[in-house]
């Protein structure tokens, strides 16, 4: 395979078996490759791109209806995969893409990255920029956590935890999204599992990968393995802290305020304890001191109960929103009408 995508004389030929099949013209039919694209170096990436070439013939087999394209196609995923995947052994992309972007900020970097994927860009570019905006963000939010959480224990490695929770929470979202992927490509076999698994979480996934020990061979296994790697021990002073500094905003209804303050206890071993921690938050943070003091009112305070409450007073706060619009228009209308000379 390597000499045929690192030649660039291809001889025609003529099937012995199948006489009628015209021979390739090479020039027309195969595309201008760029040579030198490096190859897979591990038994685990062989494996994997043959999984993934098996499952893309077998979607779209080569019929001799039209073999010139069909063989065409086939070079050409093969081509990509290795190229998108492994790069190339001559490349100064890299340095090309590092000129390019160097001046970009976090906001121009998203801008571009979602330009690259909208007209199918570089696979190699848009790993680059993705990888670039990544750094972007892990500064960012150092540079926030230290300006929040100034009065913080000063034993709370806070670069380590805030990168590593970072990555926690984009790894958990996207091993959700992928096994929405396999149920709905109906994809059971333990083995493809595993290997869509390593091929779709790509090269730096399966790097981290090759470093773990005990694996297995299927699924559940090579999972295990990656969540334990990307979900570190959990600091619960730290995840602890974060939850008592969740304030509602003014702009937040009760039940989205209510929502977030459930995805943060989770993290913050409360156990049964975890409603009455909401409850407590919700009465110490919430926005408005009207509620703050209706609630205080309730001899027995549930979270059903602040929903039900907090939800009576946002819909009559908007309903009296309306009639008082309404007045202040008429009555506007009214005073206009007063200057009107009359016949």
């Amino acid at each position: 395979m390597t000499e045929a995508l690192n030649d660039d004389n291809h001889e025609d030929s003529t099937d012995p078996v199948n006489p009628e099949i015209s021979p390739l013209n090479t020039q027309e039919n195969f595309p201008d490759l760029k040579r030198g694209i490096k190859l897979p170096q591990s038994p685990l990436q062989w494996s994997t791109a043959n999984d993934f070439f098996k499952l893309t013939f077998l979607n779209h087999p080569i019929t001799p209806d039209d073999l010139n394209n069909n063989i065409n196609t086939m070079v050409t995923v093969v081509y990509n995969y290795f190229s998108g995947n492994f790069g190339h052994v001559d490349n100064n992309s890299s340095v090309e893409f590092e000129r390019k972007y160097q001046t970009f900020s976090t906001k121009d970097l998203k801008k571009a990255l979602k330009k690259l994927k909208l007209e199918n860009g570089s696979i190699l570019e848009i790993k680059f920029v993705a990888k670039k905006l990544r750094i972007h963000l892990n500064k960012s939010n150092n540079t926030e956590l230290h300006n929040s959480d100034s009065h913080a224990s000063a034993d709370i490695d806070h670069d380590h935890l805030i990168v590593h929770a970072t990555l926690s929470q984009r790894w958990t979202k996207w091993v959700k999204s992928f096994e929405y992927f396999l149920v709905a490509s109906n994809v059971t076999d333990k083995k493809r599992q595993r290997a869509l698994l390593l091929h779709l979480a790509g090269p730096e996934v399966q790097e981290v990968f090759e470093t773990l020990s005990d694996t297995g061979d299927d699924y559940a296994t090579a999972l295990e393995k990656l969540d334990a790697y990307f979900k570190p021990q959990k600091n619960i002073p730290f995840e602890r802290h974060m939850f008592r500094q969740a304030t509602q905003d003014p702009s937040e209804t009760m039940d989205t305020y209510v929502t977030r303050l459930k995805r943060l206890v989770q993290t913050c071993d409360y156990g049964t304890l975890s409603n009455e921690m909401i409850r407590d938050q919700v009465l110490e943070k919430c926005y408005s001191t009207l509620l703050r003091r209706r609630l205080l009112r309730e001899e027995t305070l549930t979270l059903d109960v602040i929903l039900r409450i907090a939800r009576a007073l946002e819909a009559s706060d908007r309903q009296a929103q309306q009639i008082e619009g309404t007045k202040n228009s008429e009555s506007d209308a009214e005073k206009s009408s007063a200057y009107v000379i009359q016949p």
